[in-house]
C-alpha cells in the first residue's frame, strides 16, 4: 500500500513535490495501489518510484519523469503520458489501453503483456524495450522507434505502422496475399544446401516470402563446414517468417538476421549458434560459456 506520507506531499502539489524529491534524493517514494485517477502530475518527478498497481486512469502526466520506476499491473487506461520519460521503466502487465504516449520516452522499459491496445505511440522511442507478449493491436505506432525491441508474441493487428522503425510488416488485408511464396516454399523443403544455392543464385531476393509456411519439424540445421570451419546454417537472413510454424525445426548455426518471425510458432525449435540480429520475434540469445550463443524458444520455458 502507499506510503501516506508520501501521498499527502503528492497531493501538496506537483511544486512541492519536486522540491521534496529534490530535497531528500534518497528517499523513495512509494505510491502503490494509491488511487490517483483523473490527477494532473504533469512534469512530476516519479522516477524510480514504486508505483504498482496505482490507479492512474484519465490522468494526465505530460512530460512526467518515471524512469526506472516500478509500475506492474498499473493502469494508465486513457492516461496523457505526451512527451513523458519511462526509460528503463518496468510495466509489465500493464494496462495502457487507450493511452497517449506521442513523442514518449520507452527505451529499455519492461513492457512484457502490457495491455498497449489503441495506444497513441505516434512517434515514441521504445528501442530495446522488451514488449514480449504485449497487445498493441489497433495501436497508432507511426513515427514510432522499436529497433532492438523483443516483440516475441506481441499482437501487432491493425496497428498503424506507417513509418515506423523496428515494427514487423503487418499482415495484408482486403483479400491480399496472406501465404508464402509457392516457390520459395518448395525450395526450402529441398534442405539447407538446396537453399542456400538458390539463394546465391537468386541475390536479388532480398526477403523470401514464407508466410505462414507449415515447416513443423523441418530439417534445416547446417551443413557440415569444409575443412575445421563451423557448419554452415541456412540462411534466412530477411525472411518473412511471420505466422509460419516452426515447431521443433532444427534452426541450428542458421542466419536469421533481419528476419521476421513475428506471431510465428516456435515452440521445441532449435535455435542453437543461430544468428538472430535484428530478427524480429526471435526468441533472445542464452548464454552459454559465457557467450550469448544459443537459444531455445519462449514457448518452451
Amino acid at each position: 500500500m502507499a506510503n501516506q506520507e508520501h501521498l499527502d506531499k503528492l497531493k501538496q502539489g506537483i511544486d512541492a513535490w519536486n522540491q521534496w524529491r529534490r530535497n531528500y534524493p534518497k528517499i523513495t517514494p512509494d505510491l502503490s495501489h494509491a488511487d490517483l485517477s483523473h490527477a494532473d502530475l504533469s512534469r512530476a518527478n516519479l522516477s524510480e518510484a514504486t508505483l504498482n498497481a496505482v490507479n492512474f486512469s484519465e490522468a494526465t502526466l505530460s512530460e512526467a519523469t518515471l524512469s526506472h520506476a516500478y509500475l506492474v499491473e498499473t493502469n494508465f487506461s486513457h492516461a496523457t503520458l505526451s512527451g513523458a520519460d519511462l526509460s528503463r521503466a518496468t510495466l509489465s502487465t500493464a494496462d495502457l489501453s487507450r493511452a497517449t504516449l506521442s513523442a514518449a520516452d520507452l527505451s529499455r522499459a519492461t513492457l512484457s503483456a502490457a495491455d498497449l491496445s489503441a495506444a497513441d505511440l505516434s512517434a515514441a522511442t521504445l528501442n530495446e524495450a522488451n514488449l514480449n507478449n504485449a497487445n498493441l493491436s489497433g495501436a497508432n505506432l507511426s513515427g514510432a522507434n522499436l529497433s532492438g525491441a523483443n516483440l516475441s508474441g506481441a499482437n501487432f493487428s491493425q496497428a498503424n505502422t506507417d513509418g515506423c522503425i523496428g515494427c514487423p510488416p503487418m499482415k495484408p488485408t482486403s483479400g491480399e496475399a496472406t501465404s508464402a511464396n509457392q516457390e520459395h516454399l518448395d525450395k526450402i523443403r529441398e534442405g539447407t544446401d538446396a537453399w542456400n544455392q538458390w539463394r546465391r543464385d537468386h541475390p536479388h531476393i532480398k526477403q523470401p516470402d514464407l508466410r505462414g509456411a507449415d515447416l513443423r519439424g523441418a530439417n534445416l540445421k547446417a551443413s557440415p563446414g569444409s575443412g575445421f570451419g563451423p557448419p554452415v546454417g541456412i540462411d534466412l537472413s530477411g525472411a518473412d517468417l511471420s505466422g509460419a510454424d516452426l515447431s521443433h525445426a532444427d534452426l541450428s548455426y542458421a542466419n536469421l538476421s533481419n528476419a521476421n518471425l513475428s506471431n510465428a510458432t516456435l515452440s521445441g525449435a532449435n535455435f542453437s549458434q543461430a544468428n538472430t540480429d535484428g530478427c524480429i520475434g526471435c526468441p533472445p540469445m542464452k548464454p552459454t560459456s559465457g557467450e550469448a550463443t544459443s537459444a531455445t524458444s519462449e514457448e518452451d520455458t
